[in-house]
């Protein structure tokens, strides 16, 4: 015996919330069991599954590939209620249907599923040419499926950990999946790129000048640059840069940051205030009341921003490196010069925290300024940056005094 039953929530902001309890005997005449769950849709479909079990006409060994599907089912759901983004289920899609798909993993029963397994589906990835970034992004892919598949009942909670059990291919002895040491570039980059790019105000209204500063100063990552707007701004006797939104790849804004962190409020100095302002009065008219907007008013897309502004400042700032390249086209030989930067502007952000641990911040305010969602983060980008010979010292020196 199973059935659905809805359940009234306390209402949030005047909305009365539900939820949807599937009931069950997984024996005649036995205890009831309960699962619950947010959207009705999900409950039908594993009462559906759980019926088909209790009545031992359902295939209890599914295969990665159908768990794959089920939770794309559940992606789109979350995309429809605005609880994903759509390109983070476009790239779920594509792991799933270019990289699973027709795999030895792929058609093996979950319950059946083994550690060498995945790691041999890993392996065959590199094989095939796939970046350690990607494989690691794919992995992640694969343990969502599998924490799916529990969810709904399709595997048992003892077979939740096998995912997790595989090899990170981008982990390094003895570091985990920690994030490697941030790359800082020279002070003397910086000073030359900030110097360059209020040298082409005249030319540009400001805008190079206002973006790098923004970089340095606020640490803000490119696509919270993109989705700034004039009402984050306070240009005043305090000047802050709060951050509220982020745009993707399609150039869409949405109403928050990259992760939940990602909501902070950022002091920045005197000089990058100016320089706002000075872009401020000469930005295009923008409808979205960008502080970056693109030429027309739009949200700028990053491959266009990064041509068009930064890498010009780095070019003539000498911060760049150039190359010869050919092709041909209508039978004749054509030749231009590709340029690439030194330095990107995500690599440029890492010089905020670098400047507020020389001024002596504490970690958990880098954390919050920087927007990392955990303090191993930080440490593991810029620990290396705090100075350490002062305070060895200090230490020794106070142990040593307790014998004297």
């Amino acid at each position: 015996m199973a059935f659905i039953r809805k359940n009234k929530l306390k209402p949030i902001d005047g909305k009365q919330q539900t939820s949807w309890t599937v009931h069950w005997r997984p024996v005649p005449n036995g205890q009831f069991k309960k699962k619950t769950f947010r959207r009705q849709a999900l409950a039908k479909e594993y009462l559906a599954k759980l019926e088909l079990k209790l009545t031992g006409q359902g295939d209890r060994s599914v295969t990665v590939m159908e768990g794959a599907l089920t939770y794309l089912k559940v992606c789109q759901e979350l995309v429809r209620e605005d609880e994903m983004r759509p390109l983070t289920l476009e790239e779920k899609e594509g792991h799933i249907n270019n990289h699973l798909a027709d795999t030895e993993l792929a058609g093996t029963p979950m319950p059946d599923v083994d550690v060498p397994l995945i790691n041999r589906f890993l392996k065959d990835l590199r094989e095939k040419g796939c970046s350690l970034k990607l494989v690691r992004k794919i992995l992640g892919t694969v343990r969502l499926i599998w924490k799916q598949a529990v969810r709904d009942g399709t595997l048992e909670p003892g077979h939740a950990n096998i995912a997790e059990l595989a090899a990170d291919p981008t982990a390094k002895r003895g570091r985990g999946r920690r994030a490697a040491p941030a790359e800082v570039p020279p002070i003397d980059h910086v000073k030359r790129a900030i110097a360059q790019a209020a040298e082409q105000t005249a030319q540009d209204g400001g805008l190079a000048h206002a973006l790098v500063r923004t970089i340095v100063n606020a640490g803000l990552r490119t696509c919270e640059i993109r989705a700034l707007k004039t009402d984050c701004l306070e240009l005043g006797e305090h000047p802050t840069i709060r951050v509220a939104r982020s745009a993707d790849r399609r150039n869409q804004i949405f109403e928050e940051p990259k992760s939940s962190a990602g909501f902070r409020s950022i002091p920045i100095s005197a000089e990058t205030a100016q320089a706002l302002r000075i872009w401020m009065m000469a930005r295009p008219a923008s409808r979205l009341d960008l502080v970056f907007p693109g030429p027309r008013g739009e949200v700028w897309r990053y491959e266009h921003l990064k041509k068009k502004v930064w890498t010009g400042v780095m070019i003539a700032a000498g911060l760049a490196d150039s190359e010869i390249k050919t092709r041909i086209r209508d039978g004749k030989e054509e030749r231009w010069t590709y340029w690439t930067p030194w330095h990107t502007p995500h690599r440029f952000r890492h010089v905020a925290a670098s400047a507020w641990i020389a001024s002596k911040a504490e970690p958990k305010w880098i954390q919050e300024k920087m927007g990392h969602a955990s303090l191993q983060m930080t440490m593991d980008l810029y620990g290396h940056l705090w100075p350490s010979t002062d305070l060895d010292q200090r230490i020794a020196n106070q142990a040593g005094a307790l014998f004297d």
